[in-house]
């Protein structure tokens, strides 16, 4: 008996004690929270924001523009139990008349009947399956269109949050990065692509979440938890895409080598090598050597390109040529922060203005780099780093060369024959935006409120005008089928929406102006 109630009183000992470490990790958790509080009200508004200003993108444009037709054919494929293939005919939808008229046009230019995304991973086009579904069986028009669009808006809401974390790693200030997720959020290029039914919104959220992660794990001392969250992170990119597998590799590559750098052991870096890249080869890896069986490479890009045309349209410009020209980064980059998608202005080229854009952004950026590698942020309490971490500046070169990555595959795509597209440049987004506004906090308190009050208005202008423009084209067969999926009232709600947000997003900005703070409070833990 007694020996009983030893063991009675051992086994409740052990579950006090868990209970006990089970409140701690709760509690913590609180805490990290409630170390950003007078932060989040801002977030909230950035992240409601770029929602607001997609959504009503969404809501006004007409019904199957650009590659919608073949991304909704995937959704709807796999709802009928069908993985398809770039040949793959569109499927017929009995809640979407407009897909079937699509289904029936024979091919032009890049105009396609076939579901000729299919050489993208399916996990991206299952997450759409709820919302899909939604708005075929509510009979809106276009069907499970509207439903993919909102799941590309969520993607990119989803990119607000994962900034802000990032810059707080980089550079330790709320008000810093409250101001890197409002540059983001009131970007009007990232709300007028990521309103489309594509992929765009989910591969800027992963590209967000794999910087986060990569900082995360080179700033702090090594754990397994940061090996494996960069490797979450990686998998998610690179399910989302084959773009986002190449991002992927790039940052499990730099995490890895910073590792073996910094811990001088096998231990560490054998386990850090497998935490990063097995969550990318047991979630995706199946499908890219699908891709390679169907189409003879990872990405079927020489497939789409034979089945387009394109096989020949690169001939006599070189990878090198492409990417020390314009064409891979000023230029994108410049149409992406000054210009706008437009229906008349869906372009591959900058204005002059935009370049000008660009290149400042650059500049600033790699001036932000500089001085905060010289100067990093205090980090108060005891040191995060061991002595044998690396110092914050290869931090900066890690993102640095993460950013880059998206130029050199723009650069690929161009010399092989595709199109230059601009919003391939997106997931550098999310690393410029930290970089300056890490530098805006430095200049004056009052400087960050200011340039996020002028982002914003320019934000919700400039969306509002092509709002305007896409309902103006609604009804040209060669910008869509049918008018916009809903009724003038929902459009202009999501606009006030935005409105709203946007003055939310401002008053968070100016309230961490009004007391400036870096570092952590007291001993608050960090998230």
């Amino acid at each position: 008996m007694d020996l009983l109630r030893r063991r009675a009183a051992d086994e409740g000992s052990r579950v006090r004690s868990e209970d006990r470490v089970r409140g701690r990790g709760w509690s913590a958790i609180a805490d990290r929270v409630a170390a950003h509080r007078r932060a989040i009200p801002g977030l909230l508004g950035a992240t409601l924001l770029l929602g607001g200003l997609g959504l009503h993108l969404a809501l006004s444009a007409g019904s199957y523009r650009w590659d919608e037709p073949a991304h909704v054919g995937y959704v709807v494929s796999l709802r009928q139990g069908v993985l398809p293939t770039i040949d793959t005919r569109l499927p017929h939808d009995p809640s979407s008349p407009e897909l079937d008229a699509l289904r029936n046009r024979p091919p032009s230019g890049f105009s396609s009947p076939d579901v000729y995304v299919a050489n993208n991973p399916p996990f991206t086009y299952l997450a759409h399956q709820p919302l899909a579904a939604l708005t075929s069986w509510l009979g809106m028009e276009g069907g499970p269109l509207l439903g993919v669009r909102i799941g590309g808006v969520l993607g990119a809401m989803a990119a607000v949050p994962f900034t802000y974390l990032l810059t707080w790693e980089l550079t330790r200030r709320r008000d810093a990065a409250l101001v890197a997720a409002a540059l983001l959020a009131s970007t009007p290029a990232v709300a007028a692509v990521t309103s489309y039914a594509s992929l765009d919104g989910p591969a800027l959220a992963t590209a967000a979440a794999v910087a986060w992660a990569l900082v995360r794990l080179l700033v702090r001392p090594y754990s397994d938890r940061d090996a494996l969250l960069l490797g979450l992170g990686c998998a998610a990119s690179a399910a989302v895409r084959p773009m986002g597998l190449a991002f992927a590799v790039a940052a499990g590559t730099i995490g890895v080598v910073a590792v073996v750098a910094a811990e001088r052991r096998a231990a560490p870096a054998i386990g850090a090598a497998w935490r990063i890249g097995l969550p990318t080869v047991v979630l995706t890896g199946w499908f890219y050597v699908l891709n390679v069986v169907r189409y003879g490479d990872l990405t079927g890009s020489d497939a789409l390109f034979a089945k387009f045309g394109f096989e020949g349209r690169g001939a006599g410009v070189g990878f090198g040529d492409v990417l020390l020209s314009r064409r891979s980064l000023v230029d994108p980059l410049g149409f992406v922060l000054r210009d706008d998608y437009r229906v008349t202005a869906f372009g591959f080229g900058a204005s002059d203005a935009g370049i000008r854009v660009a290149v400042l952004v650059l500049a600033a950026w790699l001036v932000a780099a500089v001085v905060a590698s010289v100067r990093p942020p205090d980090r108060p309490g005891p040191s995060r780093r061991g002595p044998s971490r690396p110092p914050e500046a290869v931090a900066w070169v890690a993102l640095a060369a993460l950013a880059a990555v998206p130029s050199v595959l723009l650069a690929v795509h161009v010399a092989g024959g595709g199109g230059g597209h601009p919003r391939y440049l997106f997931p550098m987004l999310p690393i410029l935006a930290a970089g300056v506004a890490g530098l805006l906090v430095r200049i004056h308190r009052w400087v960050p409120p200011v340039v996020v009050a002028a982002a914003v208005v320019s934000g919700l202008l400039r969306v509002a005008d092509v709002g305007s423009s896409l309902r103006a084209a609604a009804a040209n067969p060669r910008f869509g089928v049918g008018g916009p999926v809903v009724d003038r009232p929902l459009q202009v709600a999501a606009l006030v929406a935005a409105a709203a947000a946007a003055a939310l997003c401002v008053a968070g900005t100016v309230r961490l102006s009004l007391r400036p703070e870096g570092g952590v409070d007291g001993s608050i833990a960090d998230p």
